[in-house]
């Protein structure tokens, strides 16, 4: 006999390959559980960053970067992720600047990257399309927000009509979906404590975030030109701690998505802008943030301590040294390392299922174009000087014939992956069980009058009467539209409706909206057939006139 653990254990795997199978074949869910696919994907990722960390060390020459409060106060740009005090131009690939963004709003997690980029690049180029991560949409069937940077301000407003409305068609979609496109409006910033500002406290998240940033370089670059250390030699010698802290958080936000005032790393870009769009600045600190802070004085080590971290300063501090500390724990060297080689091996025997899978397509879609070893697709008679460039442009150029080989090639290592991920995204349990709940008769039936109106001030009764001055607009002038209504029945009310009838009580015991009882016993429905009941019995009697009948007695 199975306990209740095991039953309900039952019925989440259940559950769970059911959203699993639904949507196993959409691209989100493989570059999450897919261990191959997911490889390839954080490789362009890597390109991506390659890309983006030489961006910004030019930036970082022509722009004075600051968080300081009065520095973004005092900032007359439109860029929310520098908050800068400009000694020369913006850079023109700003990814925040609001006015060449377009938003597009509840794209189905369904939807391939490349049909909607296609879609919007039809209607004019732009320079970069992102994505916000479903699982940020649990409630709302995991859709997805995009966000299209353009070069201009002026390319953005004249693109927004050309998509507005526009219709996007896929195989992979149930539905064609249909663009509501708007300008992003930048998010104002979120403050940070106003002794984060204290110099000991600035220099602490200096050295905190420098190693942050070092640990996700090892991560991902190869080359030791590129990283945050070449970065910060190239700065001019005089600049504070201060100045090189928001260089460096800066630098995290931008090339590795790391937000350093929450303590959170996001995926890409895209779930940068939707999670965390607005970026945080520091408040001048107060004199009794001054006086608080000769207590204590802590130095940032990167090897774990005794002490409290951020414990000479706040519980805001404290909390946000803790996500970090375990950021850096989980992402150091050894730990990294060894998740690395066990992915590597993961992926080459994938690599090699896959292959083997796909191996009858290049058979039927390739042939030897002649003695040098040249090879043609026969797809779309390109010709190539090798077969393996052949196999690479079907897999690339023609996915409609290799993706469902691939996944299912990786289906099984992608279900494991899914099913160990303790925050795997799920379809909401529904409930049966929900009664509809009466009317309470506590503090709301209180405060309303017999005829069901809200209750709150009540106006005092006025029967119309001479009382001198007439009515009195409020202050502060503007335009009134008159006295206010009166929340009384007036008196010419014939027949006024009768009041409410107060509620009967409810016993909580039989109230139930959160839960569904697994071990309830499912009762049949009841079907009775009185067609067939009524064909047993026999035919009744002939009734007989009254009169008739008389007649029979006489």
């Amino acid at each position: 006999m199975y306990s209740y653990e095991d039953y309900k254990k039952r019925v989440l795997v259940k559950s769970s390959r059911s959203f699993f199978d639904q949507h196993k074949m959409e691209e989100w869910l493989q570059e999450r559980y897919s261990p191959a696919i997911r490889h390839r994907h954080q490789q362009k990722k890597l390109a991506k960053k390659r890309v983006d960390v030489k961006a910004f060390a030019e930036r970082v020459k022509t722009t004075t970067l600051s968080f300081d409060e009065a520095a973004w106060m005092g900032s007359t740009s439109d860029d929310p992720v520098a908050s800068v005090v400009s000694a020369g131009p913006v850079l023109a690939n700003d990814m925040d600047d609001s006015a060449r963004l377009l938003y597009i709003r509840r794209i189905p997690c369904s939807c391939p990257f490349s049909v909607i980029s296609e879609a919007i690049h039809n209607q004019g180029p732009f320079d970069e399309l992102l994505l916000s991560d479903p699982l940020k949409k649990r409630d709302m069937d995991f859709e997805r927000s995009a966000y299209i940077l353009y070069p201009t301000a002026a390319a953005a407003t004249a693109a927004m009509p050309k998509l507005q409305n526009l219709l996007v068609e896929a195989p992979e979609m149930p539905h064609p979906l249909r663009l509501q496109v708007m300008i992003y409006r930048a998010r104002a910033p979120l403050k940070t404590p106003s002794y984060m500002s204290l110099p000991d406290r600035i220099t602490y998240d200096f050295h905190q975030a420098l190693h942050v940033a070092t640990l996700l370089d090892k991560q991902s670059f190869d080359d030791p030109s590129l990283g945050i250390e070449p970065i910060l030699n190239d700065v001019d010698a005089t600049k504070s701690d201060r100045d090189r802290l928001d260089i460096v958080v800066a630098y995290l936000r931008r090339v590795h998505h790391f937000i350093y005032y929450a303590g959170v790393q996001c995926l890409d870009m895209g779930d940068v802008m939707h999670a965390y769009p607005a970026v945080f600045v520091r408040p001048a600190a107060t004199e009794r943030d001054i006086e608080d802070d000769k207590v204590t004085c802590l130095v940032f080590s990167p090897t774990p301590s005794t002490e409290t971290s951020g414990a000479g300063w706040g519980a805001w501090s404290v909390s946000l040294d803790e996500k970090i500390e375990a950021f850096i724990k989980a992402n150091a060297p050894s730990v990294v390392e060894a998740k690395r080689v066990a992915e590597l091996a993961m992926v080459q025997d994938i690599e090699t299922r896959e292959e083997v899978a796909l191996e009858p397509v290049y058979n039927s879609y390739t042939e030897k174009a002649g003695d040098d070893g040249k090879h043609r697709c026969l797809l779309c008679t390109k010709l190539f000087k090798s077969l393996e460039f052949v196999k690479k442009h079907i897999r690339n150029k023609h996915p409609e014939l290799v993706v469902e080989k691939i996944v299912s090639a990786g289906e099984s290592c992608m279900w494991d992956q899914y099913r160990e991920d303790p925050d795997r995204p799920m379809d909401p349990v529904a409930t049966t069980n929900q009664p509809i709940l009466r009317q309470s008769s506590g503090y709301d039936q209180r405060n309303r009058d017999s005829y069901g109106r809200g209750g709150g001030y009540r106006h005092p009764y006025y029967d119309g009467g001479p009382r001198g001055g007439g009515y009195r607009g409020g202050r502060g002038g503007g335009y009134n539209t008159g006295p206010p209504t009166p929340n009384y029945p007036r008196r010419y009310d014939s027949n006024p409706r009768p009041p409410q009838s107060r509620p009967l009580p409810v016993d909580p015991r039989q109230v139930s909206t959160s839960y569904q009882d697994l071990d309830s016993i499912h009762t049949p429905a009841v079907k009775l057939d009185f067609q067939d009941a009524l064909g047993s019995l026999p035919p009744p009697k002939k009734l007989k006139k009254a009169d008739e009948a008389a007649q029979n007695d006489a």
